[in-house]
């Protein structure tokens, strides 16, 4: 239960209760506005460093992502897209980044899947992976940043909107 009180997902409450934490939309703010940064950063970098070999691999992890987006898989589909963002943070070759980016993923771990339910979304964030590789492709530094910061954007607008729906 400490762990899970440590990673955000429960709080103790008076008299040894434990509560289910809730997101607030200043949360999912603060997370999206600092990841959609350092991941655009990360994206830029990586195209910038990828050898073809990576970005063969992305093309994989990307083909990953597709599948089961197509499947309707969520689970497969939100591993998938973890691997798919963590790739590319590698390939930055800065092990400063990767390390913030890493941790900021983790925190906001738990956003993820709400989003995913809601009408769309998936479909909407397989069109903006498909755009990232489509950067990688071109060889274009700044498209890739462009594109990785409107999709983490966009992802944190749907957060905030099914939060408020919520309340």
């Amino acid at each position: 239960m400490r762990s899970l009180e440590a990673e955000g997902y429960v709080t103790f409450l008076p008299n040894n209760e434990v509560a289910v934490s809730k997101l607030t939309r200043e949360d999912v703010q603060d997370y999206y506005t600092i990841a959609s940064v350092l991941e655009g950063l990360a994206a830029r970098l990586a195209v910038e460093n990828a050898q073809p070999e990576e970005i063969a691999h992305l093309r994989e992890l990307h083909l990953a992502l597709k599948e089961a987006s197509q499947k309707r898989d969520l689970a497969r589909y939100f591993e998938a897209n973890s691997t798919f963002h963590r790739f590319i943070a590698e390939i930055a070759r800065n092990q400063r980044l990767y390390r913030l980016i890493d941790q900021l993923r983790q925190e906001i771990q738990k956003t993820r899947i709400l989003s995913l339910h809601l009408p769309q979304r998936l479909d909407y964030s397989m069109r903006e992976h498909d755009q990232i590789l489509d950067a990688f492709l071109k060889h274009n530094p700044q498209l890739a940043e462009s594109t990785m910061v409107r999709h983490l954007n966009n992802q944190m607008e749907t957060l905030r909107k099914a939060l408020e729906q919520k309340s």
